[in-house]
């Protein structure tokens, strides 16, 4: 789905394997079983995107079938929920919550460098995708990030990895058929390979 990092995201897939293909529009959309929503840039600009190509109404139907997946990755991911502090248009509301900036929250320690640019450690919290565990992929794994803004405070209904930058924010989070990168997987050398083949292979099994 066409916002910014897509040829990254398209690379990792054949690292991997997995043919992929590029889609500007619901109607190009055959028997796809995982759709990839990245995203390099800012929130209203994505979410109008999104909107410039009928994607919100197909996703809400699209991810009703449960044998389909929805990736979101950095800005894709923010996008999948209600809103953001970083601009004025709703999100997709595929989850609860809004993303909020790093420095601007009370229990934010001191005065942070944003972006937040590079490679961070995150810990999983053994929450399960689908019908696999990522948590040996995540926990105490390295993954390269590129944001200012991000989930917070973290959620036990959603966060599947948690990283701190000031304050503990979700590194990734899932919901049912539903699952979000704050870091780059693409990006990430072998963590992000390893991370994406086994969520490829619990999708696609």
């Amino acid at each position: 789905m066409g916002i910014s990092n897509v040829k990254s995201i398209q690379y990792l897939a054949s690292k991997l394997q997995y043919n992929s293909t590029i889609l500007s529009s619901p109607s190009q959309v055959t028997t796809e079983k995982i759709l990839v929503l990245p995203g390099v840039g800012s929130f209203d600009a994505g979410v109008s995107s999104l909107k410039a190509h009928s994607w919100p109404s197909y996703l809400i139907d699209y991810i009703s079938d449960t044998s389909n997946a929805i990736i979101g990755i950095c800005l894709g991911m923010q996008l999948m929920f209600e809103g953001s502090q970083e601009g004025d248009l709703p999100g997709l509301g595929l989850l609860p919550g809004r993303i909020c900036k790093l420095s601007q929250q009370d229990n934010c320690s001191g005065n942070i460098k944003l972006p937040h640019i590079g490679w961070k450690y995150v810990d999983s919290t053994n929450k399960m995708f689908m019908n696999s565990d990522l948590s040996s992929c995540l926990h105490n794994q390295r993954f390269y990030f590129v944001h200012s803004y991000a989930h917070f405070p973290v959620s036990s209904d959603l966060t599947l990895a948690t990283c701190d930058h000031g304050v503990s924010f979700s590194a990734s989070v899932c919901s049912n058929n539903i699952i979000g990168f704050q870091f780059h997987p693409e990006k990430s050398h072998r963590y992000g390979l390893s991370l994406m083949s086994t969520v490829f292979s619990s999708v696609l099994q």
